[in-house]
């Protein structure tokens, strides 16, 4: 079955990972392949210093199915040596919510990245 991963960054504090830097977030959801451009605007993702990432529905929303995909935390690539541009490492809940002292509580209604997976 095909799915639409939709991709949504927050922007946090810096903090340590895995002996890197992390700059950013990153959450993605997983929903159903044929979603509409109008209900890709019905969906919220929260990021909550007392429970991580959550997803909202807009009342107006239907035929979506949607659930948590991945965790990332962005960090500068090795080898880009001025440290601009970003890669992604994958993060638990559990080790993401150590961190919760460097996000603050943020919505984001606007996917930054979608990509199609077979599963």
């Amino acid at each position: 079955m095909t799915y639409l991963i939709l991709g949504y960054a927050f922007e946090c504090r810096e903090f340590q990972y895995q002996g890197r830097t992390v700059k950013g977030l990153a959450f993605e959801i997983k929903t159903n392949e044929k979603i509409s451009e109008r209900n890709k605007l019905n969906i919220t993702v929260e990021l909550s210093k007392k429970a991580g990432f959550w997803i909202r529905l807009h009342q107006t929303a239907k035929g979506i199915k949607v659930e948590p995909y991945k965790s990332y935390v962005l960090v500068p690539c090795k080898d880009d040596p001025c440290g601009l541009e970003l890669e992604q490492i994958e993060i638990s809940h559990k080790a993401l919510m150590k961190h919760t002292d460097c996000f603050d509580d943020s919505f984001n209604s606007g996917a930054s990245s979608e990509y199609y997976v077979e599963e």
